[in-house]
């Protein structure tokens, strides 16, 4: 596929997909400001398909009424825009079972594959590894000045970004997404739009050279148009790295430069992917 220096302006995209990463409040059950204004940067945008890129709330909460309450306010506002939304868990997301159970019960399963037209999407789990060495029970205090609630409850052993192992249920979704020839359209669909592959996750565990992702997942992607989107915090500014000619993106609108993705994709053309400020500004992503 091509990736295009500069957006059609005679042509209107076949249609267009964002990525919104770290998008939580620092208050339980509120909505992030800049969350609300990326998504009118959306609807101006006339997205599509809307993704999220992991800690889409405050979590770290052993009150399963409380988490509940939160998981619902995410899915009122989810429920307030007219385009599919698909959220991709992040360490904040769950810590138990119970939570997990009840966030793939109200949003959607914690990895997923979704198609329009012949492009993959593949919404991947960064923290379900944690739940193997987590036994539900053990949790510590953590005092933080960095949200409203001054305070978390971090699982024992953590949960958090660390290099854990996908699942295997995770590897074989993944292998037969890249490896199954693409998607398989009705007899009668007939698409122009080049084969694309998408994988949204929460960390950018590219990044750990002894994690999972390169030993096992890496190599598939290598020639096989793959773009990977990660919604870290942990990041002051925007990542657009690539890998192999694998495209890796790191992008948080809580970070210093608080922007998402938008990707247009034009028939016969290849796709665009700006990065969108959220006074409503655009520029084109070059990759490093």
């Amino acid at each position: 596929m091509k990736l295009l220096d500069k957006p059609e302006t005679n042509l209107v995209p076949d249609w267009t997909f964002a990525v919104i990463g770290h998008p939580r409040s620092d208050y339980e059950e509120d909505a992030n400001p800049l969350f609300r204004r990326a998504l009118n940067v959306c609807n101006s945008n006339n997205v599509d398909i809307l993704f999220l890129g992991g800690d889409n709330i405050l979590g770290y909460n052993t009150s399963l009424r409380r988490y509940k309450r939160d998981i619902d306010k995410l899915a009122e506002i989810i429920d307030s825009v007219s385009f599919p939304v698909f959220v991709a868990p992040g360490n904040h997301d769950y810590v138990t079972r119970e939570q997990k159970e009840y966030f793939e019960s109200i949003l959607n399963k914690t990895y997923m594959r979704i198609t329009r037209d012949t492009i993959n999407f593949l919404l991947l789990d960064t923290v379900e590894g944690n739940l193997d060495v987590f036994d539900g029970r053990q949790f510590q205090i953590r005092y933080t000045d960095d949200c409203i609630r001054k305070y978390y409850l971090d699982t024992i052993p953590r949960n958090s970004g660390r290099p854990i192992p996908f699942s295997e249920n995770q590897f074989t979704l993944f292998k037969k997404t890249l490896l199954d020839g693409g998607t398989n359209p009705l007899e009668d669909d007939y698409f122009e739009l080049p084969h694309f592959y998408g994988i949204i996750m929460c960390h950018p565990v590219w990044r750990v050279t002894d994690h999972d992702w390169n030993r096992r997942f890496h190599k598939h992607l290598i020639g096989n148009n793959a773009f990977v989107f990660c919604g870290d915090h942990q990041t002051t500014n925007p990542e657009y790295v690539n890998i192999d000619n694998v495209h890796y993106i790191n992008t948080a609108i809580s970070a210093n430069v608080p922007s998402f993705v938008i990707g247009r994709f034009y028939k016969r053309k290849g796709l665009y992917l700006s990065e969108a400020a959220l006074d409503g500004n655009t520029r084109l992503i070059s990759f490093k």
